[in-house]
């Protein structure tokens, strides 16, 4: 008995010993295989023909089941993918498939991974790569070896896109996972940021897109602004020669504070829900970007507006000093140059509301509107409800009011229609007695807009 247990002790060792070696055999092989260059070139040249784009990795070295490169590097076309680079890759190998001439990678990992599409975005780039590598141009060759990647993972991702400065957007440090399917590619992510040129940063809670020969579907980002406000964004991003880009969002409780700019920044506060579509041409130049949509605002309110206060002191109303809007809403259409806003409702419930269209173009605005003021805030300026706010509905009376002239100093046609009711009031000797509280009346009047 004790010599059949050292035949099968000596037996173990035996098979332990051919293991090893046929392991250390292999491990040479491969390492022989890898430092021949011949699979560096058709993993380069696979990953060229997928992204359409001259491609290129650092050398390849072999570390028990898995294979490391210090970067990648791709250069593809203006209107596509122009630029692509990454570093720090390593693929965890399964030797399964082998004998069928496919070489497995259960799982791809890279440090940090940076695209960009167009030329202004690929100059957003950093320069991440240690050195740059030789690139294999995208051409469909007999395959050595067929390459199988399970999924990829990149824990920091960025991909920039615009061909102009002013049109550059990103998506940055967003956690992705890349699954191939064929030549196309689904891709999950989360974290991170998105900015659009003119736009307020936001968080990104998840995202899901599909890139498909030069196309790539947005099937669902939602991007986080303030405590409540989420934007979902759905469309396609068509990178060909003539491609183009159509984004649909959907807003709800978003902050409108990020979004104000000049006059209106630190006075207006409020949320807004809406639909929006974004369209860009990138073929034959780079087009304007055009937007169209609705908007609805809620809890929003108006403060520190010198007119809102000579108006309050001339209607003897101080609610117009910091007046809550309760219905502010319309639709708007920018092509680039020109900014319209139409079934615009504004409305102050118990002071006034305001309904019209308006454009902004070259800095001069042009509008035409219905004013409604409520009958105690109209009766508060002398002749104003007998000679301008002659028409009554809805609990307001109403007139008309048109505005044009520079944004920063429009002329409107309704104060000087107030003072000239306000005068033939007065001198119609009603109040000959209060001559000089008219007076201070028609000086209030004519101080609005000043």
């Amino acid at each position: 008995m004790k010599s059949a247990g050292k035949k099968w002790v000596i037996a173990a060792i035996i098979v332990v010993i051919i293991l090893a070696i046929g392991y250390f055999a292999v491990s040479r092989a491969i390492n022989r295989f890898l430092a021949s260059g011949t699979l560096l070139r058709v993993i380069d040249k696979k990953t060229a023909v997928i992204l359409k784009a001259d491609a290129g990795y650092l050398s390849l070295s072999w570390r028990g089941l898995s294979v490391r490169s210090d970067g990648l590097l791709v250069r593809g076309q203006p209107h596509g993918l122009t630029e692509m680079r990454a570093v720090n890759l390593r693929a965890y190998c399964s030797l399964q498939n082998l004998w069928q001439r496919k070489w497995t990678i259960t799982r791809l990992q890279a440090s940090n991974l940076e695209a960009a599409y167009g030329a202004a975005a690929a100059a957003q780039l950093e320069n991440i790569l240690p050195r740059q590598p030789e690139l294999q141009p995208q051409i469909e060759t007999t395959d050595v070896l067929k390459i199988d990647i399970h999924e990829t993972i990149v824990p920091r991702t960025e991909v920039v896109w615009g061909e102009t400065p002013n049109s550059v957007g990103y998506f940055k440090d967003v956690e992705a996972h890349f699954y191939p399917k064929d030549k196309d590619l689904d891709v999950f992510g989360r974290g991170g940021t998105f900015r659009q040129m003119g736009w307020p940063e936001f968080t990104v809670a998840d995202l899901r897109l599909y890139y498909s020969k030069q196309k790539l579907a947005v099937r669902s980002v939602n991007l986080l602004l303030g405590p409540n406000g989420r934007t979902t964004v759905t469309g396609n991003f068509d990178f060909g020669e003539n491609g183009a880009m159509q984004l649909d969002l959907q807003a709800v409780a978003s902050p409108a504070e990020p979004y104000l700019k000049g006059f209106w920044h630190g006075k207006f506060e409020g949320v807004f829900e809406g639909d929006t579509r974004l369209e860009k041409r990138f073929g034959g130049g780079d087009s304007p970007l055009s937007a169209e949509g609705a908007l609805h605002f809620t809890q929003a309110k108006v403060h520190d507006v010198p007119t809102l206060k000579q108006i309050a002191a001339a209607t003897r109303h101080p609610q117009f000093e910091k007046p809550k809007i309760d219905i502010l809403q319309g639709r708007y259409r920018w092509d680039g140059a020109k900014l319209e806003v139409g079934e615009l409702q504004i409305e102050s419930k118990g002071l006034f509301r305001i309904e019209g269209a308006f454009s902004i173009e070259k800095g001069t605005i042009e509008g035409k509107f219905k004013v409604g003021g409520a009958p105690d805030v109209v009766e508060a300026i002398p002749g104003a409800r007998e000679k301008v706010f002659t028409e009554s509905h809805d609990g307001y009376l109403w007139t008309t009011m048109s505005l044009s002239g520079p944004l920063n100093h429009p002329r409107e046609d309704l104060k000087e229609r107030l003072v000239a009711a306000a005068k033939e009031h007065f001198a119609k000797g009603f109040l000959a007695p209060l001559f000089k509280p008219g007076q201070a009346a028609i000086e209030l009047l004519n101080a609005i807009y000043k």
